[in-house]
């Protein structure tokens, strides 16, 4: 529902008029990303890497324990994806001691925005790709076509060809979004919903191992980036930059002009 309220509103509303909307649409995303992970997070402690085989009972309504234990993939998968979060923790480890309440801050807002980059600010891109201003410009009303040409038809031609780029496109990208969606629900129903933790190794482990393996490889590949320059800046002179203090230069500069 409100990934179709803010579609509606992309398309029917500008920016300044919709702003009210979008902030609500965004609490309401960041709480609800919020709740997912402490909801996880909980799911994780509680089942461990080796949960317990489980069948419903539908005459008694009730999980019925089968006594063996299986290793979970979707737990490793939602432990990798979980402790990305924590990984600049783990790098700063004083610098994090010393700015608690920074690093808690930052982390908290970057989990309450994540929705607003991911969801918010694409569907609004995707509705307005016929608008070409920018900034604070003032434009003709048509949508910044001003700039390629000062011939008004020229301008509702370009304005008219724009938006109709923009309606193929948004009709694709939709259609993409929804067959993602399908996939992925299809997944989750792939084994029996009766039957779980039972060892086997279905494709929803699959897919979420895959998504694990992404959130591995940024990791492993952005260390080895950090790593790389990090030694060229100790032993290339080359890459060696000259460390200046600010605060001391303008006290000194302060001197010098007292003086």
């Amino acid at each position: 529902m409100l990934l179709a309220m803010c579609l509606i509103l992309s398309l029917a509303l500008p920016l300044d008029r919709a702003k009210a909307c979008f902030v609500i649409a965004t609490t309401l995303f960041g709480l609800i990303t919020i709740s997912a992970i402490v909801g996880m997070i909980f799911y994780l402690s509680a089942a461990g890497f080796f949960p317990q085989h489980l069948i419903f009972d539908r005459v008694e309504w009730t999980w019925v324990p089968q006594g063996d234990f299986h290793f979970s993939w979707l737990v490793l998968a939602g432990v990798v994806m979980l402790a990305v979060y924590i990984v600049p923790f783990v790098m700063r480890p004083i610098d994090f001691l010393e700015n608690f309440k920074g690093y808690t801050v930052g982390l908290l807002s970057y989990l309450l925005l994540i929705p607003m980059f991911t969801n918010i600010f694409s569907i609004y891109s995707m509705a307005n790709l016929h608008d070409i201003s920018w900034g604070n410009r003032p434009t003709s009303g048509t949508g910044g076509t001003e700039t390629i040409s000062a011939n008004v038809d020229v301008q509702k031609k370009t304005m008219i060809n724009y938006k109709a780029y923009r309606a193929n496109f948004l009709f694709i990208w939709f259609c993409a979004n929804g067959a993602y969606f399908v996939t992925v629900l299809r997944l989750g129903e792939s084994g029996d919903e009766y039957d779980v933790n039972s060892g086997k190794f279905t494709v929803l482990d699959g897919f979420s191992m895959y998504l694990a393996g992404i959130v591995i490889f940024r990791v492993i590949f952005a260390l080895l980036y950090v790593l790389k320059w990090q030694c060229r800046y100790a032993f290339n002179p080359k890459y060696q930059i000259a460390e200046y203090n600010l605060e001391r230069e303008f006290k000194m500069l302060k001197k010098d002009k007292d003086c």
